[in-house]
């Protein structure tokens, strides 16, 4: 999986409803995304790791979301060891 289907996931779960939304999500400003899909970068770690834990405090935050969350986590898990494993 990468960033895109990632995003596109969460969009089309309702996560999220914009990439501004989803640069925050990933602790990072709002260009973010539009910015590192345009030069075709790989997500941070760091970024992954925040993704992550918004993800979980956007769960407990808004407790009909909490499965779409729960599922889109596991996703940003999957990226952020494919990440690692690639960086090492």
């Amino acid at each position: 999986m990468n960033i895109k289907s990632l995003y596109t996931n969460l969009l089309n779960i309702g996560v999220v409803s914009s990439q501004y939304e989803f640069s925050e999500l990933c602790g990072r400003k709002k260009t973010w995304f539009s910015s590192i899909k345009s030069r075709k970068r790989p997500i941070a770690i760091a970024a992954l790791h925040s993704l992550a834990h918004n993800l979980a405090s956007r769960a407990q935050s808004y407790p009909q979301r909490q499965i779409d969350c729960a599922l889109a986590s596991a996703q940003v898990q999957q990226l952020l060891r494919e990440q690692v494993r690639s960086a090492s």
